[in-house]
């Protein structure tokens, strides 16, 4: 009996020197609910602490107006009743450290960031799991802030943060995570910065946020440091991956106070020609000509790229078609032929429309060999080179049987 005792008090003493060592090291508190106690640190920011281009507080500057342009038809729906600032206060920016990344029961989240706004403040929380049995205690006090911030911001969260945070709910015996509304910025950002060769939050601040981390240690990393630090309980192990957790969520407020300049086409936010290109695109998807258009002309205006002003130019010359702006589209067409720009396409371009809008098919038989001539003296360059002289040859064809009829 004496030995189970010692045995006892020698754990309790060890984890009262783990508490002490949490708390002083992180600067933390160990809390305590019904499914048990658990650590968490919080971080409390001004609204003027600035991060990249943006002081957090930036965010309140925008209308409900500048946020729709950024969500689907039901999203808008959704917000339709809602004041901006309110809106804000109820977003979650969240983030997660995993013991793996490939989701699963078998992968925990043991540390949570939660980034909100209250009571003018930026306030990041930090839970963070000292050991397994943490978690249900953990979890309790999360669902609870989930509550009270129910619009949830994340990075790729859709796809692996809130999938894994359910999954962890579920096996602890506890309801579901209920939001209103998840603003996920990983599908956001790829629309307008898919021609970078990374698309990674960590990637977004050097390339388009003025955000350059120091000493920071890679995601791929932070597994291996946490399970070191369950076998030697030194809170300095994991004071990085607090670090990087906190960046984390703090740059996912200046992203969206990015992306809502950019979708909004600011003045204060100068884009690239990549950037007016894929938004044009975007547009183009969401079938509002006019924005496709005003987005592409500007794109067109400030690209100095051979194969981005093709692309633009074939583009922006469809959109015209679409609005049946035909000056405008064939003076695109013409102008690529000067520039030897899009292979065959603009020489089909324009046999369509002088075959079908002008019936002058006299122009458009004369497109069509020129076509064929390209085709022919760039014969390597084309797939498929049957199927597309079989095509040009019916075209060529059936213009001539028109020309004969005289229709």
């Amino acid at each position: 009996m004496d030995t189970q005792q010692n045995t006892e008090t020698s754990r309790e003493n060890q984890n009262k020197k783990e508490i002490s060592s949490l708390k002083e090291k992180l600067a933390g508190e160990i809390l305590e609910n019904k499914g048990g106690d658990f650590y968490k640190r919080e971080i409390h920011y001004d609204l003027e602490k600035g991060h990249g281009f943006y002081q957090l507080g930036e965010l309140f500057n925008h209308k409900l107006a500048d946020l729709k342009v950024l969500l689907n038809k039901e999203d808008k729906t959704f917000f339709s009743d809602k004041k901006m600032n309110d809106i804000i206060n109820n977003f979650l920016f969240i983030d997660t450290e995993t013991t793996g990344l490939m989701g699963g029961t078998g992968t925990l989240p043991f540390m949570i960031g939660a980034g909100f706004f209250e009571d003018n403040k930026f306030i990041v929380r930090q839970y963070f799991m000292r050991d397994y049995d943490d978690e249900y205690a953990l979890l309790l006090d999360l669902k609870e802030l989930i509550k009270d911030h129910n619009h949830l911001v994340s990075f790729n969260g859709k796809s692996f943060d809130l999938p894994l945070l359910q999954t962890r709910f579920v096996l602890n015996r506890l309801n579901k995570i209920e939001t209103d509304f998840h603003f996920d910025l990983l599908h956001i950002s790829r629309r307008v910065w898919n021609h970078l060769p990374s698309c990674s939050l960590g990637s977004l601040e050097e390339e388009i946020l003025d955000i350059y981390r120091r000493d920071d240690i890679p995601g791929s990393e932070i597994p291996k440091i946490y399970f070191k630090f369950l076998r030697q309980k030194d809170p300095l192990l994991v004071a990085p991956v607090f670090k990087h957790n906190l960046i984390d969520i703090v740059s996912l407020v200046v992203l969206l106070k990015h992306l809502l300049e950019v979708y909004n086409n600011s003045k204060n936010c100068q884009l690239s020609a990549h950037e007016l290109y894929n938004l044009g695109k975007h547009w183009e998807k969401k079938k509002d000509l006019a924005k496709s258009i005003n987005f592409y002309k500007k794109a067109k205006i400030k690209s100095d790229k051979y194969q981005l002003n093709e692309n633009i130019a074939k583009k922006l010359s469809w959109q015209y078609k679409r609005n049946k702006e035909w000056e405008k589209a064939v003076s695109i067409w013409k102008e690529m032929l000067k520039n030897k720009q899009g292979k065959l396409f603009p020489y089909l371009e324009l046999a369509k429309f002088y075959e079908h809008q002008q019936k002058d098919f006299k122009k458009a038989k004369k497109y069509v060999i020129m076509a064929e001539d390209i085709l022919r003296e760039k014969r390597v360059l084309f797939e498929n080179y049957s199927d597309k002289k079989e095509k040009l040859d019916h075209r060529l064809n059936r213009l001539e049987k028109k020309m004969e009829k005289g229709v």
